[in-house]
């Protein structure tokens, strides 16, 4: 091969290679480039800061911060004080358990009552309850109802806690109002759409 042909044979070649190059980096930046943040509607918002830690019917740690960023949630307070048997709420939610396993929902009930009298319920009943049951009471916290009072479920005049239900998306969002996170309005309303395996948060 003469001097004159190996020059005309290597500036194709050295052009292949500056394309592909080429072509690398920009399919590179594509899949490395930073993604900007989530941007959420003005009433709804993310609840790192209402994250818990809370013991359940097994006396087993159960964080909030776990479930979020990996599934919706329901979070529901009863609001019926340490006497779980008079809870239509929790009796519903534990009726449309399925439905809520069949669409990768998971059901967190938080109530004032001992883990101990949440098991005494389960035993009445003759079943557990097919989700975590937390007690919202954290011997080493002297604040009464902590979970309560971070997710406005307390009312500090009466000094009772309130009923409440949230829907908590995947990415860990939920509806809020007036600084506050808001509870659904309808609460037999919402269990409809879940038991009809419909999500009705955001």
């Amino acid at each position: 091969m003469t001097p004159m042909k190996g020059r005309i044979l290597v500036l194709p070649i050295a052009a292949a290679l500056i394309a592909g190059v080429s072509l690398w980096r920009i399919e590179w930046q594509k899949t490395h480039r930073q993604r900007p943040p989530i941007e959420l509607p003005a009433d709804v918002r993310t609840v790192e800061a209402l994250k818990f830690t809370l013991n359940d019917q097994t006396g087993r740690a159960t964080k909030l911060d776990a479930y979020l960023g990996r599934t919706r949630l329901v979070l529901l307070f009863p609001g019926e004080g340490r006497n779980l048997e008079r809870s239509a709420s929790l009796a519903t939610l534990a009726d449309i358990q399925p439905a809520l396993a069949a669409t990768g929902i998971q059901a967190l009930v938080v109530t004032p009552a001992l883990s101990s009298e949440v098991r005494s319920a389960q035993s009445r009943r003759g079943s557990p309850f097919p989700f975590p049951v937390l007690t919202d009471i954290i011997l080493q916290d002297p604040t009464p109802l902590p979970a309560h009072r971070l997710w406005g479920r307390f009312d500090e005049d009466r000094g009772v806690p309130l009923a409440g239900l949230f829907l908590i998306g995947r990415a860990g969002e939920t509806a809020f109002a007036n600084g506050r996170p808001r509870p659904v309005s309808d609460i037999q309303a919402v269990f409809r759409q879940l038991a009809a395996k419909e999500w009705p948060g955001p």
